[in-house]
């Protein structure tokens, strides 16, 4: 019964809370389809390239953007299970429990997208090279702007999640309603310079989800009943995946030598290259996570079928 006091008063929360998490996916679509648009008028008018050329170049763009989504497709799910756990323990003011959570997830997040975005930059080439043949210098150059920037739209997806499970829903609507300002602003500005043309693209999106995230953390730290701590999440996962990129750096033109691969491999040979260096580094990323115990059994809780696995990895 909407006109009782209590019918009322749900109806209000609800509306309170649904409203700017719907209104938070409007916008990055909405977000999307300006930008596109302003890829093709910049290019034309302002970097002075023809209309085939700016199709070809948007083109190469979009191949690179399917890949770049790949690790917040990953997450995703596990944005959506934080939710229930986190707002379970602060509905019962267990904060130290909600806050072991918050960093859980953080830690999860980054252990997963971390070295795929890594994954992205350092092997861009031999990626676009075997999935698109023929895309080009800029489709690698263009996945290798992308990989950082696949972090950081995950990691602002996580935060959105965090906030919204602390009752902070309208927080990350801000936040994100700033940082997809700043992408329009500066996809128009960057793009239309015809030394960075395309590449602009790319950088916009690392810079606006830097400010998404940044100031999800932010508010993260400051408005959530007990402060998390971030080094915990994010310093062994990074200096993990740093390792891990540096050994696919140098083992993949190894695998190509060995495989008699010559200054124009074809796509099959690249792609077992490329499979050959990230078998290597899913093997040292592995090693590295269980050795230097980046991530412990109650993180695992969070993943599904997550206690099987750290079992089976022998993570405590």
């Amino acid at each position: 019964d909407m006109t009782s006091p209590s019918g009322g008063a749900i109806f209000k929360t609800l509306v309170g809370i649904g409203v700017p998490i719907a209104l938070g996916s409007c916008v990055l679509s909405v977000v999307s389809l300006i930008n596109q648009g302003i890829i093709y008028d910049r290019l034309q008018n302002a970097a002075g390239f023809t209309s085939a050329q700016a199709t070809s170049l948007f083109g190469v763009y979009s191949k690179a953007l399917t890949l770049y989504n790949l690790p917040y497709a990953v997450i995703a799910p596990l944005t959506v299970s934080v939710i229930p756990a986190i707002t379970g323990f602060l509905a019962v003011h267990k904060f130290s429990e909600a806050k072991n959570v918050i960093e859980s997830s953080l830690r999860i997040m980054a252990i997963i997208t971390l070295p795929m975005a890594v994954g992205l930059s350092v092997c861009a080439q031999p990626i676009m090279d075997g999935l698109y043949y023929g895309s080009g210098i800029e489709g690698s150059q263009l996945l290798a702007i992308m990989g950082p920037a696949s972090f950081f739209v995950s990691l602002a997806a996580m935060t959105t999640a965090i906030l919204q499970a602390g009752g902070r829903e309208r927080l990350p609507m801000y936040t994100m309603l700033g940082g997809c300002a700043l992408d329009i602003v500066l996809f128009y500005v960057l793009v239309g310079n015809p030394s960075l043309n395309i590449y602009g693209g790319p950088i916009a999106t690392v810079l606006s989800y830097v400010l998404m995230s940044g100031l999800n953390l932010w508010f993260i730290v400051h408005r959530m009943p007990e402060k998390p701590q971030l080094s915990k999440a994010f310093l062994l996962p990074l200096f993990n995946a740093l390792v891990m990129g540096v050994a696919v750096h140098f083992t993949y033109p190894l695998f190509m030598k060995l495989l008699g691969a010559g200054e124009q491999p074809g796509r099959k040979l690249i792609l077992l290259g490329l499979l050959l260096a990230i078998a290597v580094g899913v093997a040292v990323y592995l090693i590295m996570t269980i050795i230097t115990r980046a991530v412990t059994m109650e993180d695992m809780k969070l993943v599904p079928k997550g206690e099987k696995i750290g079992k089976k990895l022998h993570i405590r």
